[in-house]
């Protein structure tokens, strides 16, 4: 019982944490359903350069494949198993940039993030919140995306 305690009260404070600090932008809808199928290169165990709203220490993720299209994203952020946050994610392309559909496994809505070639690293930008913006479809999303998405302030932290 308090395992379940934990995990929801991390679940709740993440959801805080990117409500309060306008984090990447959370939405009902995906910019597309998947279609992109899974890329070994994003598969494995990812260390991050830096730590994250959870945690003093930098994260460790762990990516694994769930189907032909869709990643299953394990972000550790302590030193017990309950220090753990799942995800489901695809991948969608608009033009030659590839973007990250994050949703939490608690958590509602979708995050989404740019992603940035690197080498031997992915570099992840989150697409800034934009609270004025409703979508009532993921067409919505994908054309918020296209309209912004060469302008620098369009997207937040790079995340390493």
């Amino acid at each position: 019982m308090i395992k379940i305690k934990k995990v929801f009260f991390l679940s709740l404070l993440s959801f805080a944490l990117i409500f309060f600090y306008g984090c990447p932008i959370i939405t009902e809808y995906p910019i597309d359903e998947p279609s992109v199928k899974v890329d070994k290169l994003y598969l494995g165990l990812w260390e991050s350069e830096s730590p994250s709203n959870h945690s003093q220490s930098n994260n460790s993720y762990r990516v694994t494949k769930k189907d032909d299209f869709l990643y299953n994203i394990y972000e550790k952020f302590g030193n017990t198993e309950t220090d753990t946050i799942g995800y489901t994610g695809h991948i969608s392309i608009i033009g030659d940039e590839k973007f990250l559909n994050c949703k939490g496994i608690l958590l509602p809505g979708y995050s989404l993030y740019k992603i940035e070639p690197g080498v031997k690293k992915i570099v992840l930008r989150e697409i800034k919140d934009d609270s004025t913006q409703q979508f009532s479809c993921s067409s919505d999303v994908k054309k918020f995306i296209i309209h912004n998405m060469n302008n620098p302030d369009f997207y937040g932290s790079k995340q390493t």
